[in-house]
């Protein structure tokens, strides 16, 4: 039996500083909205998660985005920041019953980038932007790995997999309508056409 979910939002900022490509230091302040949902019978507390997602975004505040892994690696863009956001939130969370479900980052009021999935981003760019190690800051250890040693590109596989079985449930929903519908209105045809045609 599936359990309900509660759906949760978090609101927090980034305030940190990016040397573009001309060698020129600018600040930035993102403000980033997870959605995130919980079995209803999960046991963690909602502060205890929050504190946790906090603990992990305090590390880019008032630092250089260049400096720290993964933008040392990957170009500290918009989409790349919400991207990195998604995928590394999703792995603190991954030994809870709780779930990123969505991200919004933006850094001007009228336009927001918005990820509902990680499936299509490539292994590479999972790899890219994976932490290979401890962060110093919180002791949480960040891998290409979850807990159960399954690589980020095998959870993207488990994800694209569960995709799958739902569409082809809703799918066979759908056709299940489709025919109890279409059962009904060929009665009620052939009941029109037997009893009120003669």
């Amino acid at each position: 039996m599936k359990h309900a979910n509660n759906q949760y939002k978090f609101r927090f900022y980034i305030n940190a500083g990016i040397n573009d490509n001309y060698n020129y230091l600018h600040a930035h302040k993102w403000e980033v909205v997870l959605y995130a949902s919980r079995e209803i019978n999960e046991k963690t507390p909602v502060l205890e998660i929050e504190s946790l997602i906090t603990n992990y975004v305090e590390r880019y505040n008032n630092s250089i985005l260049n400096n720290i892994e993964p933008f040392n690696n990957v170009s500290p863009n918009i989409e790349n920041i919400g991207y990195v956001l998604f995928l590394h939130i999703a792995h603190l969370l991954a030994g809870t019953s709780w779930e990123v479900t969505s991200l919004e980052i933006a850094e001007h009021p009228s336009i927001t980038y918005v990820i509902n999935t990680l499936d299509d981003l490539d292994d590479r760019t999972y790899k890219d932007m994976a932490i290979p190690s401890a962060m110093p800051n919180n002791g949480l250890n960040y891998s290409l790995e979850d807990k159960h040693g399954r690589s980020y590109s095998t959870l993207k596989k488990v994800r694209i997999k569960k995709r799958d079985k739902i569409r082809q449930a809703t799918l066979v929903k759908i056709g299940a309508v489709v025919l109890i519908i279409a059962t009904i209105v060929g009665l009620g045809i052939f009941t029109y056409s037997h009893f009120f045609t003669n």
